[in-house]
């Protein structure tokens, strides 16, 4: 009985380690699509080199089958990473542009 409970207990603790990375993952999509919102009205304006646009899409081509999927991938601490870096990177694209 104790072994079946322990059993139960631990299934019980990888769902919610799950659960949480999950969360962990949609708030980093989240952030990206923050980021890549905040870049929208510097491309409208023409503040975005040719260069700058086509690595941001190269980054979108990445991120958006990890982000946009409704299944989570069956790596989520590595999709938080990749999609984590891909948000600072677009933050960084920002941040060097002059007003």
């Amino acid at each position: 009985m104790k072994r079946l409970i322990a059993i139960a207990l631990a299934g019980l603790l990888a769902g919610c380690a799950a659960s949480q990375q999950t969360q962990t993952l949609a708030t980093a999509c989240d952030s990206y699509a923050t980021a890549l919102d905040n870049l929208t009205p510097l491309r409208a304006a023409g503040k975005l080199s040719v260069a700058t646009v086509a690595a941001v899409n190269n980054v979108n081509v990445l991120t958006d089958p990890i982000c946009k999927n409704s299944k989570p991938p069956s790596n989520v601490s590595a999709a938080i990473s990749a999609v984590g870096a891909a948000a600072v990177q677009l933050e960084a694209v920002k941040g060097s542009i002059a007003p």
